[in-house]
């Protein structure tokens, strides 16, 4: 596996699917986003750890976790 770099990533256009911004980091995401703009490229999605999580929930073998969540009042 190699390491690129962003604007290699970027270089690669519509080749790439969806990146999967997984810092937490804003200015990152944001930097991403703004070269994909820039680049043109409508395709690429960006993905965040958020995304991620749940992705790796449904392909796991674990059961859902169980959320005890309160209502925020809508």
């Amino acid at each position: 596996m190699d390491v690129v770099t962003l604007d290699q990533i970027i270089a690669r256009g519509d080749q790439i699917d969806a990146i999967f911004e997984l810092t937490g980091i804003q200015s990152v995401r944001k930097e991403l986003r703004d070269k994909l703009m820039s680049s043109g490229n409508t395709h690429t999605v960006v993905a965040s750890e958020t995304i991620a999580n749940i992705i790796g929930i449904l392909i796991s073998d674990s059961d859902l976790p169980v959320v005890n969540g309160h209502k925020a009042g809508y």
